[in-house]
Order: structure tokens, then sequence, then C-alpha cells
């Protein structure tokens, strides 16, 4: 068994009991290491106190961006949106508040040092796919959630980097852009196990870029990684969940939804919270509301 981390949940200044029941929880768990995270402003002494109560080694995002960090929304009045009791309505909205969260914390100052390592960086070391894949598909999901287009343009730069580094010419992508320490010359992972293969998450991420972008590159590739994995699919369809999932965008309708105007991002949040298969939503302030590669 290897790390569990638990995310410490604070309300009014102090560490809900949910998460001491969540490290007791994980603790119960032959063979598991426990670790903790401890996210906010001012939270030095609330790390140390979780730590102590089982935790173990705890890390801590301590910073004034973070100071309204959370983890879960307001479900009623008994739990408020801020510390001093107040809560704004809006701000009490699953996906305003998720918005609200994601433009205030360390999320922009993440990207933005991110954007600055990736575009200074050699790349000497071994690179490996599911790193790339993950990271996209994240910030694809925030996009999703702000209509903040920085997102989607670093999730379209790091989409080519990672076609340059690689992709092959059946449209998969390699485990490693280093081959030599492995097993096969060239590794290609396709399984869908407890978490999806870095290549299903690929043409996921693919299919939505080329839409939102109207990158044909994007879309024929996504298509034909389709096409290849029909077999697998055919022949043990549990192994390949998220590729069947991804299958439907081809076989069934889709659907695509453009919102422009000033109030493009509250409309876009109502639609989000409605259940939407097969459909992407973009939404700009900007009444011309064209996405443009970053």
């Amino acid at each position: 068994m290897g790390t569990i981390l638990v995310v410490a949940e604070i309300q009014k200044g102090a560490i809900r009991d949910a998460s001491y029941e969540l490290v007791a929880a994980a603790r119960g768990i032959e063979g598991a290491e426990v670790n903790g995270l401890v996210i906010g402003s001012g939270v030095g002494d609330l790390a140390s106190e979780f730590a102590s109560k089982g935790a173990g080694k705890t890390l801590v995002v301590d910073d004034p961006a973070a100071a309204n960090y959370y983890l879960i929304g307001c479900e009623d009045n008994s739990y408020p949106c801020t510390d001093d009791g107040s809560a704004h309505a809006d701000a009490c909205d699953g996906n305003a508040l998720t918005s609200n969260i994601i433009n205030n914390s360390l999320v922009k100052h993440m990207i933005n040092k991110n954007i600055i390592q990736h575009t200074n960086s050699n790349f000497s070391s071994v690179l490996f796919l599911e790193d790339y894949s993950y990271y996209i598909d994240a910030l694809i999901g925030l996009y999703e959630v702000t209509f903040d287009q920085k997102f989607l343009n670093f999730a379209d730069q790091l989409t080519l980097f990672t076609n340059e580094k690689f992709k092959e010419s059946n449209g998969f992508y390699r485990f490693s852009t280093n081959q030599q320490t492995l097993f096969a010359d060239s590794l290609i992972d396709l399984v869908d196990g407890v978490t999806p293969s870095a290549n299903s998450i690929m043409n996921f991420n693919l299919f939505r870029l080329g839409h939102y972008y109207g990158n044909k590159e994007y879309l024929l590739q996504s298509k034909m990684m389709i096409d290849n994995i029909i077999d697998n699919l055919n022949e043990r369809v549990t192994d390949h969940l998220l590729w069947l999932n991804n299958s439907h965008n081809y076989s069934q309708k889709f659907y695509e939804l453009a919102i422009s105007g000033k109030n493009a991002t509250s409309k876009a949040n109502e639609l989000m919270e409605k259940y939407l298969p097969n459909a992407l939503i973009a939404a700009s302030t900007i009444c011309s509301g064209v996405l443009k590669s970053g």
C-alpha cells in the first residue's frame, strides 16, 4: 500500500471533525502511510495540530492568497462560506463558489509559475506521459468552471508539446520519452485500470480542445485513436471504460454551446448545473466569443 494524503477541511478557524475521521480511517488500512495537507492563511498551528492528531507528516500551503480556500460549499445556513458567518447568495452556489475559490486562491499563481517553468526548461530528464495527460485534463476542467481562457491556452500549449515528445504514427502515445530502461522498445499503455490510462485521457483532451479551438488535427487524431482501440474494446470492454465513454462522442449526438455577452459566465454556470452529456460549453464576456489558440 502506498501513501494516503488527507486534506484538512477548515471551518471557522478550526479543522473539522470529518478530517480527523478520515485520518483514523486511513490509518486503519494496513501498510498505508498517512500524510496530511493543510491549506489556508495563518494555518501553521492547525497544521501542527493535524500532524499531532494522527496526520503524520503534514504539508502546509500557508499564503494570504489561500485565505478563503474551502473544499466544500454551503449546503445550508449552518455552514457559512466565510469565517465571519456571512454568506453571499452567489457564493453559496456550487459553481460560483468553485469559480471564486479558483480565481482567488493559489491556483492561478501555480499556473503562472508552471507556464514560466515549462517555457524555460530544457527537458533533459525523462518525461512521462501520465504527468502531462492528467495536467492537461485538469486545466481543461478549470476552464470549464471559470471560463478563463488562460487555462485552456496552457492546456493547448502542453498538448502541442505532448504530441511532439510522445506521439506515435498510430495516434497513440509512448509511456515516456526514454524507453531504454523499460522492458519494451516502445511501451504504449492503453488499459484503463483503477485510474484511466494516460492515452484515454489524452484522447478526451484532444477531442475537447479540438472542438474548443476548431483544431482539425486534434479531432482527426482523437478519431484515429478511437478507431484503433475498437478491437480492444470488443475483446475486453471492462479494461477500457474511459475509451468506451469517449467513443460515445462519435456514436451519439454531440452538442457545442457557445455563450457570449456580459452575463455569459453566469448563464454558462447555470447550464453546468444541468446534466448535459455529449456537450461542450464555452463562454466569453467578449461578444465575438471566439477562442484563439494560446
